[in-house]
């Protein structure tokens, strides 16, 4: 049986997108803004990972693409990617776990002034 963390460590895909697809019950100002929140699925996988995890991004429009590691206090580690992408494309960053300690990790993914926040935890 998966409990929500787990679940949600499995498949991240962005509350926003449900959100912007809801009619009648979403104010048009919300709406508007989740409209043009364009940054769809990120998945780190596997998650909880031991050695490496990799993070997947399918980008659907043509953008500027930053994605950065951080730790549990917030200190940036590593910039993983900074570059542009294509639309309907497919990508994979590896995460190199073999030089952190196991603990809780953070990655940002920005994207048109857009930034999304998902947890990943290294295990020894």
């Amino acid at each position: 049986m998966f409990t929500m963390k787990k679940l949600w460590g499995m498949i991240s895909v962005i509350l926003i997108t449900l959100v912007g697809s809801l009619n009648a019950d979403v104010s048009p100002h919300f709406s508007n803004y989740f409209n043009q929140f364009k940054l769809q699925t990120s998945v780190a996988y596997p998650n909880p990972f031991n050695q490496s995890t990799t993070i997947f991004y399918s980008p659907t429009i043509n953008e500027f693409l930053k994605i950065k590691l951080y730790n549990n206090k917030g200190q940036l580690l590593s910039e993983i990617f900074e570059d542009n992408v294509e639309k309907g494309e497919s990508y994979r960053f590896e995460l190199d776990g073999s030089t952190l300690s196991p603990g809780v990790y953070y990655y940002t993914i920005e994207a048109n002034g857009n930034i999304l926040h998902q947890r990943i935890d290294l295990v020894r």
